[in-house]
């Protein structure tokens, strides 16, 4: 089978439905500052050695919910990055909501 662009620098699994953005420090860390590259969340957990979790992702678009902001889809992901992202973006426990 032929190497895409989006398989993981690591174990070579496609990471199609793991498209997601970390804080750059912790990508630089995971990274070891190499080339670009992907890497599903699995080998990312495997070198940081903990896993991750909502406020390890940039407050992107790319990060949020179920949606692609610029393309109007509908985002699949893996449900290993649903659980790490949670309720991402994070909120301050549904203060905006009223209560009158």
């Amino acid at each position: 089978m032929d190497k895409s662009y989006l398989d993981c620098t690591d174990c070579g699994n496609d990471t199609k439905n793991e498209y997601y953005m970390l804080e750059h420090d912790l990508w630089l860390k995971v990274n070891n500052g190499r080339r670009p590259g992907f890497l599903c969340i699995g080998c990312v957990e495997v070198r940081l050695g903990r896993e991750l979790n909502a406020f390890d992702f940039l407050d992107v678009p790319v990060n949020q919910p179920e949606v692609d902001h610029i393309w109007k889809r509908v985002v699949l992901r893996s449900e290993r990055l649903k659980d790490r992202l949670g309720n991402f973006p994070k909120s301050n426990d549904d203060s905006d909501k009223s209560t009158a």
